[in-house]
């Protein structure tokens, strides 16, 4: 859980200054609004297919688990997790905004402020 809740925080600041420089608006309330919504919706999506997924291993309210529930486990902790952040970490292959471009970035913003 610590890479999907500190990466983007940890890039926002330079994907939103790039965005101003590209745009000429800053949008620092949009940006935090995707990551807050896309978070919210990841959660409650989690938490909902876990729960019909522990339901479907035991069957019924208050039966004992069968041989299913070491598969479930597995996919709910490991493989279906494993997936999800593989797949949110693709795009950022392609993040390439150095640090010395940044400093570009930030520069060109000066420029353009006056400071």
């Amino acid at each position: 859980m610590g890479c999907e809740l500190v990466v983007p925080n940890a890039i926002g600041a330079e994907v939103i200054d790039h965005d101003e420089l590209v745009s000429g608006e800053r949008k620092e309330g949009v940006y935090t609004a995707v990551v807050v919504l896309v978070t919210k919706v990841a959660s409650a999506l989690g938490i909902a297919l876990s729960g019909l997924a522990l339901q479907w291993a035991v069957l019924a309210p208050g039966g004992a688990p069968d041989g299913r529930m070491d598969v479930v486990m597995l996919w709910a902790m490991a493989i279906v997790p494993g997936l999800c952040v593989t797949a949110a970490a693709l795009p950022l292959l392609r993040f390439a905004l150095t640090e010395t471009e940044h400093a570009g970035v930030i520069d060109e913003l000066a420029k353009r402020r006056g400071v």
